[in-house]
């Protein structure tokens, strides 16, 4: 195996992995190196991301170059992406290994070493007595065994720190100082070992011991006399540049706020890591609103506090919210009561906009906008929401007619309903409200009279919003789900909105996925591909639209058994020879095979080999037709149709039961007559009659098999299809 590395001459030259044991010791004191990008507020998001690349990056070079070190510390904040890297060596290891010089007959001639070896010595400082003859594949060369490494920390880690920041890689940047593209303009770079400043530029500025403090705290520069004082300086003027630090300083002071308004807080992760990334100096302060905005639902309130300005809700001990919030606050507390009043105005501004929203939406019921649907366009060329929601309710009634246990007046009541809360101000034009997309159909509803099942129905049936995210609660909420996905695919198809490669832009992948949680998740016993039908004939949809939506959802079904089963994907192709007719059944076939597969690989093997040996015999062959027990001429031809005629009762019962490891396990008796066949009996003898009779049997022992699954169709190691 052959790498590069950078000897002490700045030059890359290949060499061999050396013997481990080999390897010298380098000294025993240690440093730290800092490296800091100053830059312009970053994006919250970009920030983690930022890190995590810096680090990885530079462990990768660490070990690359086989410099120490003991633990790689990311830290930052929006104004500042930096990484300590404690426990490094003075020098880089060193090691001796064969290096490969020029070829033998132009290295040494009648006896004498010529320019091209005493050269190639010179190189690596040895003597031309140190060099050697050596056999390759290639022929004659010369080689000689040297020490590398050795190089100077501080040479490694300057080249190694611009390595870094120039694979920084971010989803939306600007063009800056020339060449460089970066998410913000970069305003300083600190690259220091121990107290040394490194000779590092990048971006058209030069690395220095220089960095800055919070803009409002410490807004002056700031000198760094050593790399593990960085954290202590910064925090002094202002700045906890360690993230998790950070976070646990900013909800120990939320927490303590929620108390001291005698409540606690709206659980949120989400908006406790985002905030963590808006700010250097984690503080917080209490505010409040009107208690008449308490009349929106609480889930608004939330929304509006969270979404346009990233508070905190509050509730008392039983779960009712108050008209507190709790706002972080970038700078010292001292500042709160200056800032507080202006936080308040735009809290009040931004509820008496949902107050607004919430009063005009109250006035229309529900069941009074049904028909404002049709002035909404679902997709173009595919109609409206109205046109959607009647497609939907056909498919409900399928539904309802396979489903049992469930609510047919709560369904239909709730899929008429299920798209209504578009047509309302608060979604429509709510702006931060349109996340709330079935949760303002299920608030409405409730205080409009209708009963809690509906309501709840209106919410679920977006649920999962995403593949993995929770179930609905309710099986009325998830059978209006399946209506409108079944839609949605159907629909998208028609309209040749088809995933391709990395694009799918109208999201179906994620459909599919979670039209699978939902008929996994419920056991819903459904003919899927006669409801992909279904869906298909209300958009007069081609016989190729079917198709290609049927092998969409096949696919989608083998990744998803993969992902979440652990089942392998030609074990689901394998059973799905029977199609789409019940997924739950395909899960179960597929599952006992995964399950064969892993307690006795050995005979899994051979069934499947068996089965591919089976379908190329009589692959393109023209139908044989029936057996004639008659026309056996060898003792195991009609041993194995004895047996299939005796194991045949046994193995419908068994399908008819779903008990597929029974079924695998009376299809693996049959192995020994099968190979018993195939050792006595030869199958394409010159006698046309006795060689259709044996194709025939063998027909009968496949046709078994298939009742089953189309072993044929699994990859098995060592075996061909051909």
């Amino acid at each position: 195996m052959h790498i590069s590395i950078t000897v002490p001459d700045g030059k890359s030259e290949p060499y061999s992995v050396p013997d481990p044991g080999r390897i010298i010791a380098s000294s025993m004191s240690t440093h730290t190196l800092l490296l800091e990008l100053g830059v312009e507020e970053f994006p919250a998001g970009f920030i983690p991301a930022g890190l995590r690349q810096m680090a990885s990056r530079m462990e990768a070079f660490l070990k690359e170059q086989r410099l120490a070190y003991t633990s790689i510390q990311p830290v930052g904040t929006p104004r500042r992406l930096a990484l300590l890297v404690h426990g490094i060596p003075d020098r880089q290891k060193t090691w001796e290994s064969w290096v490969q010089g020029p070829p033998a007959h132009v290295a040494r001639k009648n006896g004498e070493w010529t320019q091209a070896a005493i050269g190639f010595a010179r190189k690596w400082g040895i003597s031309v007595d140190d060099l050697e003859i050596h056999e390759t594949e290639r022929g004659s060369y010369v080689r000689a065994r040297v020490q590398q490494g050795g190089t100077s920390a501080s040479i490694l880690l300057a080249r190694g720190v611009r390595e870094v920041l120039e694979g920084l890689r971010f989803p939306r940047t600007m063009r800056w100082n020339g060449k460089t593209r970066f998410p913000r303009p970069i305003r300083w770079l600190v690259v220091m070992l121990d107290r040394e400043i490194l000779p590092v530029s990048f971006a058209g500025l030069q690395a220095g011991s220089v960095t800055y403090g919070h803009r409002l705290i410490h807004p002056d520069p700031l000198t760094i006399e050593h790399a593990t004082t960085y954290l202590d300086t910064l925090l002094q003027a202002g700045v906890v540049v360690d993230p998790e630090s950070r976070m646990k300083r900013l909800e120990s002071r939320i927490r303590a706020l929620a108390g001291e308004a005698g409540g606690v807080l709206v659980e949120d992760r989400e908006l406790l890591e985002e905030n963590t990334f808006l700010m250097e100096y984690p503080e917080a302060l209490l505010g409040s609103f009107d208690e008449t905005f308490l009349t929106l639902p609480d889930v608004v309130i939330s929304t509006a506090l969270k979404q346009h300005q990233r508070y905190f809700s509050l509730q008392d001990p039983n779960g009712t919210l108050l008209p507190r919030f709790v706002a972080p606050l970038n700078n010292r507390a001292e500042t709160a009561d200056a800032v507080r009043p202006g936080m308040e105005r735009v809290v009040r501004a931004r509820l008496e906009d949902a107050l607004f929203y919430y009063q005009e939406d109250m006035q229309i019921p529900l069941d009074e906008r049904v028909d404002l649907l049709k002035g909404i366009v679902w997709v173009e060329g595919l109609g409206t929401l109205y046109d959607k929601t009647q497609r939907m309710l056909n498919l409900v009634e399928d539904l309802l007619m396979n489903i049992p246990g469930v609510n047919p007046e709560t369904v239909r009541t709730a899929a008429r309903l299920a798209k209504t809360d578009q047509t309302t101000l608060m979604i429509r034009d709510g702006k931060e409200f349109t996340k709330l997309e079935g949760r303002i159909g299920m608030e409405y509803a409730l205080r409009q009279g209708y009963p809690e099942p509906v309501a709840r129905a209106i919410y679920e049936h977006l649920l999962p919003r995403a593949p993995g995210d929770p179930l609905p609660g309710s099986a009325e909420g998830a059978l209006i789900g399946v209506a409108d996905r079944l839609d949605t695919l159907a629909g998208l198809f028609h309209n040749g909105e088809r995933p391709s490669g990395s694009e799918d832009p109208f999201g179906l992948r994620r459909v599919a996925a979670t039209l699978l949680d939902l008929l996994f998740g419920f056991r819903f016993p459904v003919d899927l591909e006669n409801l992909l039908s279904r869906a298909l004939q209300a958009f007069h949809a081609t016989d190729e639209t079917g198709e290609a939506l049927i092998h969409f959802m096949e696919e989608r079904l083998e990744r998803y058994l993969e992902e979440r089963e652990h089942i392998r994907y030609d074990l689901v192709d394998a059973v799905l020879v029977h199609g789409l007719s019940s997924i739950l059944d395909v899960y179960e076939r597929a599952r006992a095979l995964q399950h064969l597969l892993d307690t006795d690989p050995e005979q899994f093997q051979m069934m499947a080999v068996g089965q591919k040996r089976l379908a190329n015999i009589l692959k393109d062959l023209d139908d044989p037709g029936e057996v004639d027990p008659s026309r056996f001429q060898e003792e195991a031809e009609k041993v194995l149709h004895e047996t299939l005629m005796q194991t045949r009762p046994a193995l419908e019962r068994a399908l008819s039961r779903r008990e597929y490891p029974r079924v695998l396990a009376l299809l693996g008796e049959l192995r020994p007559v099968i190979d018993r066949f195939f050792d006595d009996v030869f199958v394409m003898v010159k006698d046309p009659e006795i060689r259709r009779n044996r194709l025939a049997l063998l027909k009968e022992v496949r046709s078994l098999f298939l009742s089953f699954a189309d072993f044929s169709r699994i990859v098995v190691s060592g075996a061909t299809d051909t």
